[in-house]
């Protein structure tokens, strides 16, 4: 039973190390003729980023789930949908250590997420 759970343990880790260094980006259009303080926004957007860190937070893998790079992808993402402006509303980056312990302990999943409104 034991090697059962740590071979798919193992298995999920190697699943995560293919998924990492992933972006994902979600908008919404429907404002339902509500304003912001800022004026009327184009979309709502939300980029997310995933990455490995070494022992929690200690070292980072992949540098892709800091703060800096999905602040980064958030903005290329407005840029794409041709926005000349964004006001980010919120912002979090949460350490997945609890998921498979004590393997996650050395090798944390870590998410990294930023929404917020696009102007055009």
């Amino acid at each position: 039973m034991i090697n059962k759970i740590k071979n798919i343990s193992i298995a999920l880790f190697c699943i995560l190390l293919f998924a990492i260094n992933c972006s994902s980006t979600k908008t919404a259009k429907r404002f339902s003729n509500v304003d912001t303080p800022d004026g009327k926004p184009a979309t709502y957007q939300s980029t997310t980023n995933l990455g490995v860190n070494l022992f929690i937070v200690a070292y980072e893998v992949y540098d892709k789930a800091s703060l800096d790079n999905t602040v980064n992808d958030f903005t290329l993402a407005a840029k794409k949908d041709r926005a000349t402006k964004h006001m980010i509303t919120d912002a979090s980056c949460n350490p997945w250590w609890f998921i498979l312990p004590p393997f996650s302990l050395v090798l944390t999943p870590v998410s990294c997420t930023i929404s917020g409104y696009t102007y055009k």
